[in-house]
């Protein structure tokens, strides 16, 4: 593969890759960093044919529903440059218009090597729901680092609950921010449709008694 880095403005930017061997169903990627490291969940892929020459290539959340799947498919050991016309027909069909990441791609790419493909409500992903119980963040609020759910505008007191809901499916941090700075780190791991209470903060031991 081939990779090169650029600066995005306003949520945009432009790279040039040359020497792209041409071919049916290139899988392009892209993954966002922040000043130092990868940011959890913003990876957009486009599946594009590449011939001789110049081509432009748009990759953006609408491309990464295509790009997830032919990614998959490319993983589970599908040759994604032979396909047919066909069978290109029938995959997109099985995709559903939801956001790129509640699309089940492994399901779709899975039911596509055994030929039994659905159809594309079949594959969707429900987005869970977090409630946070955050201590010791006042005037803080929380972000979940998935792609879909948004930051809380909610400012904590003491000690609160916290409701984030459509957040997508996998392995994210919950971040407790103190304006831009992070107060507290967790990790937690959500499946599909699930309603998890999850503690973070400060550890408090008020009103208990230690006997000695």
């Amino acid at each position: 593969s081939l990779s090169k880095e650029t600066s995005v403005s306003g949520g945009k930017g432009s790279v040039t890759i040359e020497m792209i061997p041409v071919g049916k169903n290139r899988i392009v990627t892209v993954q966002a960093y922040g000043v130092s490291e990868k940011i959890d969940g913003i990876i957009l892929r486009a599946a594009a044919d590449i011939s001789e020459g110049e081509n432009s290539v748009s990759v953006d959340w609408e491309s990464s529903k295509k790009g997830y799947v032919y990614d998959a498919l490319l993983k589970n050991g599908v040759n994604i440059s032979s396909l047919t016309d066909e069978q290109i027909t029938q995959i997109d069909e099985a995709v559903p218009s939801v956001h790129a990441s509640l699309i089940d791609v492994s399901a779709i790419a899975s039911d596509f090597k055994d030929g039994t493909l659905q159809a594309a409500e079949k594959y969707v992903l429900s987005p869970a729901t977090l409630n946070i119980i955050v201590k010791g963040a006042e005037g803080c609020t929380v972000q979940v680092t998935d792609p879909v759910s948004n930051v809380s505008s909610q400012i904590l007191s003491d000690y609160e609950t916290v409701k984030i809901s459509n957040v997508v499916p996998g392995n994210w941090n919950i971040y407790v921010l103190d304006g831009s700075l992070k107060k507290f780190t967790k990790s937690v791991s959500v499946s599909s449709g699930a309603v998890l209470d999850v503690q973070i903060g400060e550890e408090k031991f008020d009103g208990i008694k230690v006997l000695v």
